[in-house]
């Protein structure tokens, strides 16, 4: 929304939200709505029953070790997927890295158009400083501050929790269930390698 030059002020929910959402009934299993939110891309499935929401199940009700045993029984790779050591899944990644003097609207432009869900920041010497995140600029949206006018230094996680590229998965997967949060820098000596999410 705000990467298209909309004003959060003035847009109405029914302007910018998903059209016919998928959906699940309440009596169906948990590895349903894991599978479906693989499957689609999406972290949040409404429950409906009757074409009345009674609920909203997300990737965030699902601890490390649910989600980490859907990923095993959905891989035919030998081990599953959490034994992949991080440095393989970042080998190929250009993640987005601004600088922490970038405002919050062009951080949103960049996410947009990248369609990534957070920025890794920088400081001056290329070393990890933070992560910017839709919920941190959900935070700066609620206080009323011009995304314009505020850069992202101010509103990101601040010495974010990572881990090293010789690392698993599935350590990755854990820390993300225990910590609560779907944004996980990988980061050998301070240089920023990859993301996880």
């Amino acid at each position: 929304m705000l990467a298209e030059g909309r004003n959060a002020a003035t847009t109405t929910l029914g302007e910018v939200m998903t059209r016919k959402p998928m959906t699940l009934r309440p009596d169906q299993s948990a590895i349903d709505a894991l599978r479906l939110m693989w499957d689609g891309g999406f972290r949040h499935v409404p429950l409906v029953r009757d074409g009345r929401v009674l609920g909203v199940v997300s990737r965030g009700d699902f601890k490390g070790m649910e989600f980490e045993e859907y990923c095993w029984r959905h891989s035919q790779k030998p081990g599953g997927p959490g034994n992949r050591p991080l440095a393989e899944i970042v080998a190929k990644q250009k993640p987005l890295i601004l600088d922490a003097d970038t405002s919050v609207a062009d951080a949103c432009r960049a996410m947009w158009k990248r369609k990534a869900g957070s920025v890794l920041v920088k400081d001056k010497r290329e070393k990890l400083a933070g992560i910017f995140t839709g919920r941190d600029l959900v935070r700066t949206v609620a206080k009323m501050k011009n995304p314009s006018s505020v850069p992202i230094s101010k509103v990101m996680t601040t010495d974010p929790a990572s881990l090293p590229p010789d690392c698993c998965a599935i350590d990755a997967l854990r820390a993300m269930g225990d910590g609560g949060f779907r944004h996980l820098p990988v980061v050998k000596n301070g240089r920023i390698l990859g993301l996880v999410s």
